[in-house]
């Protein structure tokens, strides 16, 4: 059975505590088609049979479990045993030493956009806790971060309704982008609405 069907059916029966923990065993760095059922519970909240603004707490407090829980791990067990057996969480020393270049370049707001990045989302709390990013910038960072990504992707489905599976399958290659673009829309309408009430 396809991993995305076992995530369906305990959906079924569990609804909410199985977002949680498909978003908390994800941010671990155990692989789940996380883009695809945040696609497919936006569109079970157009349906009716979920509650979006619950759907996306869900998602955004199972994201940032997983991402505190691997960035403590990463701080304890900090980088030698991590670049021994990170290969089991798929932290390999090449992924490790990319994230750690990116950080360097771009700050510590790459923490924002990791999610949107497959192999990045999975590993940056764990480099972030070997690097010692103090605990207060990692947080301000990774845990807005993880809420755009649950507001982006489950906006998906919402809006797309039935479609979302064909779509999905039309773009997968770019459903990342897709997101944050649509996230940036949605972004520019409330501020034009709430700019338009103000006047």
């Amino acid at each position: 059975m396809a991993i995305i069907d076992m995530i369906r059916q305990y959906l079924e029966v569990y609804s909410y505590l199985t977002i949680y923990c498909v978003y908390f065993i994800e941010l671990m760095g155990i692989p789940v088609p996380g883009e695809t059922t945040m696609v497919y519970i936006g569109y079970l909240s157009w349906a009716g049979r979920l509650s979006w603004p619950l759907c996306i707490l869900a998602v955004t407090c199972g994201a940032i479990s997983g991402v505190t829980g691997s960035y403590f791990i990463g701080l304890k067990i900090g980088s030698p045993l991590m670049q021994k057996y990170g290969r089991f969480i798929g932290l390999t020393p090449e992924r490790f030493g990319k994230i750690e270049e990116w950080i360097a370049v771009y700050g510590k707001k790459i923490l924002i956009i990791a999610y949107y990045i497959p192999g990045l989302r999975h590993a940056s709390g764990y480099v972030s806790g070997i690097l010692e990013i103090p605990y207060p910038i990692f947080a301000a960072n990774a845990y807005s971060g993880a809420l755009l990504y649950a507001v982006s992707f489950t906006s998906l489905g919402y809006f797309l309704g039935p479609g979302w599976e064909r779509a999905l399958n039309a773009v997968r290659g770019h459903i990342a982008g897709a997101s944050l673009l649509l996230m940036l829309v949605m972004l520019a309408y409330f501020i034009w609405k709430y700019k338009k009430k103000a006047v």
